[in-house]
């Protein structure tokens, strides 16, 4: 679609007031080696032991039994019902938070710390660039049943330059420095940071970077969902110029360009735009209420509104409830990175342990049974599930869907087969245990009838094997037993 459409004047404006929040959502995994074990209630104590506190979904938007999702995060022992949700969410105030920051300041970083980004190659202007400037909003972390988990960190700024900045280098090896503001010669690295937040929470990256050591690396696989506030109703005279709006404006959001830039071109494939348009009486022309352009890894979303309003692009501590679509983006998520847990899990050289094929079939079967959402059974608004629709079909759900029943039938026949090969070999130890004890009977008889001193003694050889193949026999059983 070509974005070729010019703004008013009194748009133009409002951008220079506008604000962009930018959540950083890094997935998680739990270690292999321990995965059997694996529960919410033991992370949830870890948690409140680190001082992160319950994080609790109350979205107007959304049907009440997908705000319950989440309804274990409450922190309480008793409210844990590993059946009931499909993960925890927690948060950290931001004050709190960059103490990780690990500056030797003994009073910390106010939560109103104004942070610029610069790379190693850049000169440190000491944060003059505007643009570049930014705050920490809120820090988040959800860990969901399947083993997987997301931690979350939300910026705002003026701009969207500074996300992207932090972002992009995440691709390949990430060398962005952030700057204090009024601070001089105080640095600290952004992936340092997120480093530390998971420091003894027993979860690492996805991408395994923190395992290798490939720190730098640990913003490789996020997703990224960026949100700009304009103090200004878009308008447009025809559904297909608001439309157009909407995708110049998300486009450039994604670019890290200044919302009023020119961008004619929309290249991007399997990329969906989605929007409200209100009618207003006095404009006498269709108003944008918000829009969302979303596609692999990256949504983009403008929410338009007057110059009184207080949206905050960043729902901070659930108090801004309006339009905010992490939770779908999360829900999509966990559905994504479970499949690829469970591929990773099969292909584990532990795939023969009883306990862990017992796990990876039950976590399976509790996606399938509480995880799984029809975008129709997530709100009474067509335009939010049309936004979920989108999510799905980006990272093609219903195929994953077909490929973890694939894999359910796969750990049963294995199953099946070690069960068998069980019943082969107790079968054996019996029959061997037969055969020993009607020799000894044959031996015992022949010596009885002969009541000679050779017979005694192969009544002894038989009597003493016997007691040797049952001992053997029992060894056998106990290591097979340890085993499973």
């Amino acid at each position: 679609m070509n974005c070729d459409v010019q703004f008013t004047a009194e748009e133009m404006n409002s951008f220079d007031s506008a604000r962009v929040g930018s959540y950083f959502i890094i997935p998680l995994r739990a270690a292999v080696d321990k995965i059997s074990g694996f529960t919410l209630q033991h992370y949830t104590n870890l948690l409140l032991q680190k001082k992160w506190k319950p994080y609790v979904w109350q979205y107007d938007d959304l049907y009440y039994h997908v705000n319950e999702l989440f309804k274990c995060s409450s922190g309480k022992s008793s409210n844990i019902t590993e059946n009931a949700s499909i993960g925890i969410n927690f948060s950290l105030p931001v004050a709190d938070s960059l103490k990780y920051f690990g500056l030797d300041d003994e009073e910390g970083i106010s939560e109103d710390q104004e942070f610029y980004v610069y790379q190693k190659n850049d000169k440190n202007d000491n944060g003059n660039k505007a643009d570049l400037r930014f705050r920490f909003r809120c820090a988040q972390i959800a860990i969901m049943h399947t083993g997987i988990g997301f931690l979350i960190v939300g910026i705002d700024a003026p701009t969207p330059k500074p996300y992207v900045l932090l972002l992009h280098a995440g691709h390949n090896d990430n060398r962005n420095i952030l700057g204090l503001v009024g601070e001089e010669n105080k640095t600290v690295n952004f992936c340092d940071f997120l480093i530390n937040l998971l420091k003894d929470i027993e979860m690492v990256d996805y991408s395994r970077c923190m395992e290798t050591g490939k720190e730098n690396e640990i913003l490789r696989d996020t997703t990224n969902y960026s949100i700009a506030v304009i103090p200004k109703y878009a308008i447009g005279a025809t559904t297909d110029e608001i439309e157009k709006k909407i995708r110049r404006l998300c486009r450039n959001i994604r670019q890290g360009k200044d919302l009023s830039s020119v961008n004619y071109a929309d290249t991007d494939e399997n990329s969906h735009s989605i929007f409200a348009a209100i009618n207003d009486l006095s404009l006498n022309e269709k108003a944008i209420r918000w829009g969302i352009y979303t596609l692999f890894n990256a949504t983009t979303q403008v929410m338009f509104c007057d110059e009184t309003s207080t949206i905050d692009p960043i729902n901070i501590d659930g108090e801004n409830l309006e339009d905010n679509y992490l939770p779908f983006i999360l829900i999509a998520l966990y559905e994504r990175y479970s499949y690829l847990f469970f591929t990773e899990l099969l292909r584990h050289q532990d795939l023969h342990a009883k306990k862990v094929l017992k796990w990876l079939e039950e976590q399976m079967l509790r996606l399938k049974a509480f995880g799984i959402l029809l975008p129709a059974d997530m709100s009474p608004y067509d335009n939010v599930n049309q936004f979920f629709k989108a999510q799905r079909e980006i990272y093609d759900i219903q195929g994953t869907l077909k490929l973890i029943d694939d894999k359910i039938s796969m750990i049963s026949h294995i199953q099946s087969e070690k069960k068998e090969q069980r019943k082969s070999h107790t079968a054996q130890f019996i029959a061997a245990f037969g055969i020993t004890s009607i020799l000894c009977d044959s031996l015992g008889l022949l010596g009885c009838l002969l009541q000679d001193s050779i017979s005694t003694l192969l009544y002894r050889i038989a009597f003493f094997s016997e007691i040797f193949i049952m001992g053997g026999i029992f060894l056998v059983l106990r290591i097979i037993n340890k085993r499973r």
